[in-house]
């Protein structure tokens, strides 16, 4: 039996869920928003107006909420 506690102890601990404010958009603008989304795959939650995303997807969605942004 190991000392360690249940699980892997090795393993990084998860980043958290990046979150978008999305109060000052339309219904219509938050529904395109998810339909891209849901086009490209990426897994997402609303919470209110809140778009939540994983970090892995952060960059993808930086770029659909803010388009003018340049690199």
């Amino acid at each position: 039996m190991s000392d360690e506690p249940d699980g892997n102890s090795d393993a990084e601990p998860t980043p958290p869920d990046i979150a978008y404010d999305t109060e000052g958009w339309t219904n219509r603008q938050r529904a395109k928003l998810t339909e891209t989304l849901l086009n490209a795959g990426v897994s997402h939650e609303w919470s209110g107006t809140d778009l939540v995303v994983a970090p892995a997807n952060e960059d993808y969605v930086d770029d659909l909420i803010y388009p003018d942004r340049g690199p």
